[in-house]
């Protein structure tokens, strides 16, 4: 995909050098969350979630890139020992 880093090569961020809209929506995360990439899906999948993704394809004939946008930021992102 165009613009996007493949997840092997991903290297996670800190923590304290996270910005601050990811620091946000750490807050939200839940236990089963890994990253804030599942913060978002979690979030978001009762907006459109699978109808968007399918809209998406019918319309412009190619993925929507969600999956791998959430895996990217499950990467980048991590939650691992982040929660109590």
């Amino acid at each position: 995909m165009v613009g996007m880093r493949s997840t092997a090569s991903q290297t996670p961020i800190p923590r304290a050098e996270w910005p601050l809209q990811i620091k946000a929506l750490a807050l939200l995360a839940s236990a089963t969350d890994q990253g804030i990439g599942d913060v978002i899906a979690r979030l978001l999948g009762p907006v459109g979630g699978a109808a968007y993704k399918t809209w998406f394809l019918a319309t412009f004939r190619r993925s929507c890139g969600c999956s791998e946008r959430q895996s990217d930021l499950k990467a980048k992102y991590p939650l691992a020992g982040q929660l109590q």
